[in-house]
């Protein structure tokens, strides 16, 4: 999947937080176990010991599955011995053992063929409060959108009514949001400002990444300015991060189209997201207060053609919904 690099680092980070939680726990209980019942600290140093004894017999070569028949008879009595006394002293037989969160690899993250499923859910979890942190202010549930706000008034301009044209795109997004894969459309959302095109590309984009998708989510001039930086600030610690990440996503979320400072820079890295995402067969989501009139005035052809013609369209019309909200609370 296509996660960024700050996501890897966190979920990273959990296994190793992990990790060294499980060695404190057993380290805890060698304590308490060897207070109790000092033999068994001279029981675990024979169990190693005959560890050490198997790698030197390998060394030597000779008859080795002989020797391990014999290490392993002698290794299953000294555990009978420890499990004896663990046992008399109250304990759990594995009570000297590590026990990671996750049985299946130990708390590594890895198995022999891939990612274990334990490390998938880290990545989810990390991706999911990192979009979180992009919009605090936003629930990202296609549930707390009440179309019923938008008004039924029919729009002159276009003779919609904007309940009903809302309820359509509620739809469409949430089918969207169920089946997205990689090789779901681009969709281009334009219309008036507080119309909840930033509320539903949130929630398709929680969606993906729920379903184990990498997401980008950010103002145009946000994401931009990342590359920018990148690019020009030798100081910065990133090199290419911004650019892979954008670039090769899973999923992009382009919001605010449109309220950039257009420069020769910004141009052309619009125009070079846009289209080497449409090269790759990778979705994104652009939205815009701009209309498709404003937006062919704004930027080049090659942008608004690519946009215009590869984007599934969807016009959003009504009433301003944070307004309407801000005036009942």
């Amino acid at each position: 999947m296509g996660y960024s690099k700050e996501i890897y680092t966190a979920a990273a980070a959990a296994l190793e937080s992990r990790g060294k939680e499980t060695r404190r726990k057993l380290q805890h209980n060698k304590s308490v176990a060897y207070a109790a019942v000092p033999a068994l600290e001279d029981t675990e140093r024979r169990l190693a010991a005959i560890g050490g004894r198997l790698m030197s017999e390998i060394g030597k070569g000779g008859d080795l599955q002989a020797a391990m028949k014999q290490l392993e008879a002698e290794s299953r009595e000294v555990r009978a011995q420890m499990d004896a006394l663990l046992a008399q002293a109250g304990f759990p037989t594995d009570f000297l053992e590590p026990q990671p969160v996750c049985g299946l690899c130990g708390d590594t993250g890895y198995l022999r063929d891939g990612l274990c499923e334990c490390h998938r859910q880290l990545l989810t979890k990390a991706a999911q409060e990192a979009l979180r942190a992009c919009a605090p202010a936003y629930d990202f549930a296609f549930g707390s959108f009440d179309v019923r706000l938008c008004g039924n008034e029919e729009d002159p301009a276009s003779g919609v009514v904007p309940c009903n044209n809302m309820k359509k795109l509620l739809d469409y997004c949430r089918a969207y949001a169920e089946d997205f894969d990689l090789s779901s459309p681009s969709l281009f959302m334009h219309g008036k400002t507080g119309l909840g095109k930033t509320h539903l590309s949130l929630a398709i984009a929680m969606a993906a990444v729920e379903k184990g998708y990498g997401v980008v989510y950010g103002s145009v001039q946000t994401l931009l300015g990342k590359l920018e930086k990148e690019r020009f600030d030798k100081s910065s610690a990133d090199h290419g991060e911004a650019e892979e990440s954008l670039l090769g996503c899973d999923l992009l979320v382009l919001d605010d189209l449109g309220t950039e400072f257009s420069t020769s820079f910004t141009l052309a890295w619009l125009y070079n997201i846009i289209n080497t995402r449409l090269m790759r067969n990778l979705p994104t989501i652009i939205s815009t207060n701009l209309t498709p009139e404003e937006l062919e005035a704004r930027y080049a052809e090659r942008i608004t053609s690519r946009i215009t013609g590869c984007y599934v369209s969807l016009a959003f019309f009504g009433r301003d919904i944070r307004q309407i909200k801000s005036a009942t609370e």
